[in-house]
């Protein structure tokens, strides 16, 4: 009889094997919820500002979070100058209310609208610099809300004790996280975050394709500088320009976050899983000795029931693993639909990726071959 028609049979106990198919399905479980948990904000704040890989970025560095960033607008005209900038574009980020649903409004200057993201109007029509009261919605927090073009809705200010009815006046398809924004004209942005004229969130530069992004970073921070150094002004000396990937750094830095941290828990987990693994394939061989001996005894080899083992528990390490990864991505999406976490930090919906379960699988599977071939109690 061959062996994959052999592990048909109930040839092992239960017991064992159903506590391989819980802590399995644990570890995975785990590992999915802090992995598809901190990559979700690690993207967030990656695609907070904008897609371009090469774009540089001023901010407020001592700022907590983006939307706490505040930052005097008054040196585009001196960064404009340096050879390489082909686009300068400044932006007021706060976090609102929206009939009572949290949401981050994102204000821009009229001019920048059209070629500060793709987008496509599904509904109505662009902002314009007679639309004081207008404001466009991404489809997600459209559909969220339930409103449609020429709805009215409330937004209420969380910085600052501040509300207006707005008129929707465009919905718009783009990307994460544009989908769940408000985009609204600039000065009702800044009202709600209590900023100046000469004020904003951040700027953003984007370079040519053939410009040394690096150099014209360190030449827009040599400008800041000498700036601050001639004004005294302490906003200046707040200011930095930093690259996209420095800016996802130094927020998640903000945050207790690292990119070793993204490795360091699942890697901890799955070491204390391997080391239960050990002494549960241990228990496993002793609690089947007697079935074990007479397989042995009735001429299969050793080699043939590591084998035989290894196929009997297959299914049960890919279906805890599959499950596992199941009930964690749900979980963490239940987290995220959370309205209150999602919109303060602004975070990204978890995306699903299905590395995670097969990198999974196959650690579990080879350190589970690999226990039973140490594991030699049959000789």
């Amino acid at each position: 009889m061959k062996l994959t028609e052999l592990s048909r049979y109930r040839l092992l106990r239960h017991r064992y094997l159903i506590i391989t198919l819980i802590l399995f399905l644990m570890v995975s479980l785990i590992i999915t919820i802090t992995l598809s948990g901190l990559f979700s904000i690690f993207n967030s704040f990656r695609y907070y500002v904008a897609p371009g890989e090469n774009d540089i970025i001023i901010i407020d560095v001592g700022s907590r979070a983006p939307f706490t960033s505040s930052i005097d607008i008054s040196i585009i005209e001196n960064i404009s100058q340096i050879k390489g900038v082909s686009r300068i574009t400044f932006e007021v980020i706060v976090p609102v209310y929206v009939n009572d649903i949290g949401a981050i409004m994102r204000g821009i200057s009229s001019r920048d609208i059209t070629g500060f993201i793709d987008m496509e109007l599904t509904q109505g029509n662009y902002l314009t610099q007679l639309d004081y009261d207008g404001v466009l919605i991404g489809h997600k927090l459209a559909d969220r809300l339930g409103v449609s073009y020429g709805d009215y809705i409330i937004v209420r200010g969380v910085l600052r004790n501040t509300y207006h009815s707005v008129r929707v006046i465009g919905i718009f398809i783009s990307s994460v996280p544009y989908d769940y924004e408000i985009i609204a004209p600039i000065d009702m942005a800044r009202e709600f975050r209590g900023f100046s004229q000469s004020q904003a969130s951040l700027i953003r530069i984007e370079t040519a394709p053939e410009a040394d992004a690096s150099m014209i970073r360190n030449k827009v921070n040599s400008i800041l500088l000498s700036m601050s150094n001639i004004t005294r002004s302490l906003s200046l000396q707040r200011m930095g320009a930093v690259s996209v990937e420095d800016f996802t750094s130094l927020y998640m830095g903000k945050l207790g976050f690292n990119p070793y941290t993204l490795l360091v828990i699942p890697m901890v987990i799955l070491f204390i899983s391997i080391f239960i693994i050990k002494y549960l394939v241990l228990g496993l061989i002793d609690d089947n000795a007697s079935i074990l001996y007479t397989l042995y005894s009735l001429g299969l080899s050793w080699n043939d029931i590591i084998r035989l083992i290894i196929l009997i528990l297959l299914p049960y390490i890919a279906l805890s693993t599959a499950l596992g990864y199941i009930i964690g991505y749900l979980a963490i999406l239940y987290i995220w639909s959370m309205n209150d976490i999602r919109f303060i930090i602004h975070v990204m919906p978890p995306s699903i990726n299905y590395y995670i379960p097969i990198v999974l699988f196959l650690i579990l599977t080879l350190a589970t071959t690999y226990f039973i071939f140490k594991a030699r109690r049959i000789t």
